[in-house]
């Protein structure tokens, strides 16, 4: 049986989903430019500095893996602020 914290991580994680929706919205502007970031993140950068995107890579890169950290940084912060009252 998981633990109160866990249950707890996995429902904020659940209840922020249109909080993230609305972030998404804000960093990349819609679906088109959230997939331009996701291939651009698996596209080696070796392969975008020949093509000359080698800046629009390292930004996309950046965009995403900030999204990303801050979905991860609001669930944290939520647990925290709730971890008295999760306490056994």
């Amino acid at each position: 049986m998981p633990d109160r914290m866990t249950i707890a991580i996995v429902v904020l994680t659940l209840l922020n989903v249109p909080l993230y929706l609305w972030l998404g919205r804000a960093f990349f502007g819609g679906w088109q430019g959230f997939f331009d970031c996701v291939v651009f993140w698996f596209k080696p950068d070796l392969w975008s500095l020949f093509q000359g995107e080698w800046w629009d890579d390292m930004i996309a890169e950046f965009k995403l893996g900030a999204y990303f950290a801050l979905c991860a940084l609001i669930v944290a912060g939520e647990v925290t602020l709730l971890s008295p009252l999760l306490a056994n």
